[in-house]
């Protein structure tokens, strides 16, 4: 699932590093979210991204093969 993110403004409390990150264009709406899972969370996510890439590579590899 693709979350959409609206663009929040910067809190009162982030210091120049966040504030700079924000000014660069860093959607720090997808950090402030990842940041609220817990931990076990983020790995199953990752797990999922991870098992997304691997598919994607196979597929390309067969389709290359066939080529």
């Amino acid at each position: 699932m693709i979350a959409k993110h609206k663009r929040r403004r910067s809190s009162p409390k982030a210091g120049p590093a966040w504030r700079e990150a924000e000014a660069y264009g860093c959607d720090m709406s997808l950090i402030e979210d990842n940041l609220r899972s817990t931990p076990l969370e983020r790995i199953r996510i990752l797990d999922r991204v991870l098992n997304t890439a691997l598919s994607l590579r196979r597929a390309k590899e067969r389709s290359d093969a066939r080529s």
